[in-house]
């Protein structure tokens, strides 16, 4: 593993234990935001639903439940305010992350991905390590959300990137986007992660990226509330933060992101993993609005990190934008 001081936080045990040890480690900036979310709680319908999201994990996602009351009682903040920070519907976060994913006449597949975020800094963000026993599970993320809010991989050579999708109308029967996502994290197939997100019911759509380094096999999958889409990449594709399989409104950043990634794309010759990652990293604007892929810049939706991946070396290659550090990761 290659390292320029990159933070990268390793923890080990059960969802319980390690949720403990993330709580711990980040326990002054949970401390933090819980008192700037405990104003959401003091609305009825948020308490309830977050009531009703605790009992859904319970009984349905133990492991997710129990990490959640271990980073409560690791940082000494109850849990309904650890739920209610990675429970995006509630505080109607949105990002504006970017993907492009290239399948060579060889086989090879090239898949990047660029995470932008305005709430992820220095000091509240890492590549946090769960070291279980049976799989070690890789996740950029901040100290008040789980895997599969971002992007990650894990030890049996899968990597995921998700992108959030402009929705107005939540389910409050139905646990957050942000928190079922991570359970896919453990997949050690595309065809076991697919399984498990058709039978996800989350509270808004999301679209996840899953590459399988072994079958050098990716695909996307669009997960409405009541529906999947599931495209098997062939040839070049990218994607950002709206629907692609259905008409639905989306901003004009994520259009932009979409159209600019699409153009690059027929315009290269795509030969190595440098090429995506060359698109990833333009800059631009549009008549009305600036607008950006990377865009390192202090506005909403800045690019914190992106990850590269070239299924001939089976390398996870982070660049961390915030300082200025990378670090690779043998699959």
């Amino acid at each position: 593993m290659y390292n320029e001081n990159m933070k990268i936080l390793e923890f080990y045990g059960n969802e319980y234990t390690i949720g403990q040890q993330i709580g711990s480690h980040f326990k002054d900036i949970l401390q933090a935001q819980a008192s700037v979310y405990e104003k959401y709680l003091e609305k009825e319908y948020i308490a309830a639903y977050i009531t009703g999201e605790l009992d859904i994990l319970r009984r349905d996602m133990p492991g997710i439940y129990d990490e959640l009351m271990g980073r409560g009682e690791g940082s000494g903040v109850r849990p309904e305010l650890i739920t209610l920070m990675t429970s995006c519907e509630v505080t109607a976060k949105e990002n504006g992350c970017t993907t492009v994913i290239v399948r060579k006449e060889d086989g090879t597949v090239l898949f990047s991905h660029n995470e932008d975020e305005d709430d992820f800094t220095k000091e509240n963000s890492a590549v946090i390590v769960y070291h279980y026993d049976d799989i070690d599970v890789y996740a950029y993320t901040n100290a008040w959300k789980l895997p599969g809010s971002a992007d990650g991989w894990n030890s049996r050579g899968m990597v995921f990137t998700s992108n959030y999708l402009f929705y107005d109308d939540p389910d409050p029967d139905r646990v957050s986007r942000y928190i079922a996502a991570g359970a896919v994290y453990r997949a050690g197939s595309v065809d076991e992660a697919a399984d498990m997100v058709r039978n996800m019911k989350t509270a808004s759509p999301f679209s996840i990226n899953i590459f399988d380094t072994n079958e050098k096999k990716a695909v996307n999958i669009e997960r409405d509330l009541d529906t999947c889409y599931i495209t098997q990449i062939e040839g070049k594709y990218s994607r950002s933060n709206h629907f692609l399989m259905r008409e639905a409104k989306s901003s004009v950043s994520s259009d932009y992101r979409l159209a600019r990634t699409r153009e690059l794309l027929m315009q290269k010759e795509i030969r190595a993993l440098k090429d995506i990652t060359d698109i990833l990293d333009d800059t631009g604007e549009d008549e009305d609005h600036t607008v950006h892929i990377p865009g390192i810049i202090e506005t909403h939706g800045r690019t914190v990190i992106n990850l590269a991946v070239d299924s001939n070396d089976r390398v996870v290659t982070i660049r961390n934008f915030l300082d200025d550090t990378t670090a690779q990761f043998r699959l």
